[in-house]
């Protein structure tokens, strides 16, 4: 059995949604726009108790001017055994798989405002009676929160699932054999002359605070478990370190993280669905990746909420959930991004997260680029983090096309901008769909010749070349042969920004040199610069009006 897809309407937070399940569904997005709900909402459809359904939802989760909040989940891939637990509420349509349609619905009763009603049903059984305890666990939904614990009593306390595992270990012979030995021990703890005293001592103190008389042999020391039933009732696991062994409460708060997310797995032999909420708490990035591969290849079907680019790149893009600043979710179609094509994207990376959680992704061709339009943003006050845009530098403008498989139209669909070089304006604007002349008004820009040439013209050549030779990133003399002039009084603003632009190891020297010493003045006479910035600037003020 698996979850196949599901939908959200009518919550407070979350735009209404409708998502579709491939495998796994790896769900990210920028602090609280909801990223945590949709686990929540699919834990109190799929495996909480009524008691934690009226626990965990309340009035507030519907959205304002809504009459109610609907959860929705189909499943299919039932084998026999599972099928039979839902004789009356599969879905039966001649030529198609079976499936299962479970819905939460959280409204207020008529005529009682101050009150909740939660019905949990079945939709095409015909009734709207709830899921017996039977069929939930035949689900075989399974949630780890990220305000998990990983203290060692988590791990491997009376419902750990350290404990879960070990209860589930059939001893066969060796119980009677294991049994006897407890007897044997609590047999010699009865003998021992030191606790034979102690149990003296306490008896006596005893016999003064409470009206009866005790005495040695009216109290026992000995292990909790019972010998003939629970052998393994004091078991714990330690780790083995040289000659000695290390108790869970030793390790570090990573490694016990590890642990309890081992644990949390190998315990749910019955899950068919694993939900786990970031994942990645207190891992190193090694460890985070390595987690997130043993669950990409998982056969259990895997949910998982996550601020980790690590744990991203171990899943195709068609797992991935964006959930946007505005709470709206957005995901790939699979037929557009293959687990071919994505291997052969060498950007399919950690970078990339932060653009597809931003709200706007703003594209440059190359670092040098990006150090540019960052830079120019900071001169005229303009914070791109808190207008919500991402730079994404391409590391070569041909990359654009691939690039926009994922992020455009046909694919995550997020809101984009740019600017790149005049020889690619072509380029980018058939792969946008676009005219040239439609460009900046889709919001990208041109820079003519390239950056580096409007960069020197708005700032003089002159002072650029100056500001090359004073910090030692290019000799006069070099720059003279370059560009064919006498003497730096007669280096032209075309010359020196081919001379810049015409050697890559030069762009990104310059552009750092550069950075700070644009001004509000520079950027006002470089058209592409002024042009993007005021188009970031137009949107993030917009937004801040709504």
């Amino acid at each position: 059995m698996r979850l196949a897809s599901f939908e959200i309407t009518g919550h407070a937070l979350l735009q209404d949604m409708s998502v579709e399940v491939r495998d796994h569904l790896v769900i990210i997005g920028a602090n609280d726009v909801g990223k945590t709900s949709i686990l929540r909402l699919l834990n109190l459809l799929l495996g909480a108790s009524v008691q934690q359904l009226y626990q965990g939802l309340a009035i507030t989760d519907i959205r304002e001017g809504t009459d109610v909040l609907v959860v929705q989940a189909r499943l299919d891939g039932f084998d026999a055994d599972e099928a039979g637990q839902f004789p009356f509420a599969m879905t039966v349509e001649e030529g198609k798989p079976d499936y299962l349609l479970i819905r939460l619905e959280l409204r207020t009763p008529e005529g009682d405002p101050d009150n909740v009603l939660i019905e949990r049903f079945f939709p095409d059984s015909g009734t709207r009676r709830s899921p017996s305890r039977e069929q939930l666990l035949k689900l075989g939904w399974r949630y780890l929160p990220a305000n998990r614990s990983s203290a060692a009593d988590y791990m491997n306390g009376k419902n750990s699932p350290f404990r879960t595992m070990l209860d589930s270990v059939e001893l066969g012979e060796e119980l009677a054999d294991l049994g006897g030995l407890l007897d044997q021990f609590n047999d010699k703890l009865d003998l021992n002359p030191a606790l034979l005293e102690l149990r003296r001592e306490i008896a006596a103190h005893l016999s003064r605070s409470i009206p009866r008389s005790y005495n040695a042999e009216s109290l026992a020391i000995r292990t909790a478990a019972d010998p003939a039933q629970e052998p393994l009732q004091d078991v714990t696991i330690f780790l083995r370190e040289g000659d000695q062994l290390r108790g869970l409460v030793e390790q570090s708060d990573g490694m016990r993280q590890l642990m309890a997310l081992t644990f949390f797995d190998l315990a749910q032999a019955k899950a068919n669905i694993v939900a786990v909420d970031e994942p990645e708490i207190h891992l190193h990035p090694s460890s985070q990746r390595t987690v997130a591969s043993l669950f990409a290849e998982s056969a259990k079907q895997r949910l998982v909420v996550t601020h980790s680019p690590y744990v991203v790149q171990r899943f195709e893009p068609k797992h991935v959930l964006v959930v946007d600043p505005d709470s709206r979710s957005r995901q790939i179609a699979s037929t557009n991004f293959t687990a071919v094509e994505k291997e052969m994207l060498q950007w399919w990376s950690p970078q990339l997260l932060e653009g597809l959680t931003a709200r706007r992704m703003l594209f440059v061709e190359g670092l040098a680029d990006r150090i540019i339009v960052e830079a120019a943003a900071q001169a005229l006050g303009i914070s791109l983090d808190r207008a919500g845009v991402s730079v994404f530098a391409l590391d070569g403008a041909d990359k654009f096309s691939h690039v926009l498989k994922v992020v455009g139209p046909n694919g995550f669909d997020l809101p984009l901008c740019g600017l790149c070089d005049e020889d690619r304006e072509a380029s980018w604007a058939g792969n946008l769909g676009l005219k040239p002349k439609k460009m900046e008004a889709a919001g990208f820009f041109i820079a003519r010749t390239d950056l580096e040439h409007e960069y020197v013209r708005a700032i003089g050549a002159q002072t650029v070349a100056a500001a090359l030779i004073n910090a030692g990133q290019a000799r006069e003399q070099g720059i003279l042969q370059s560009t064919g002039a006498p003497d730096l009084a007669s280096v032209t603003d075309a010359q020196l920004g081919t001379f810049l632009s015409s050697v890559d190891s030069r762009k990104v020297p310059a552009a750092r040199l550069i950075a700070p010493m644009l001004t509000a003045v520079h950027i006002a006479n470089s058209p592409s610069l002024i042009g993007l910035l005021g188009h970031v600037q137009t949107g993030s003020e917009a937004r801040d009006v709504e």
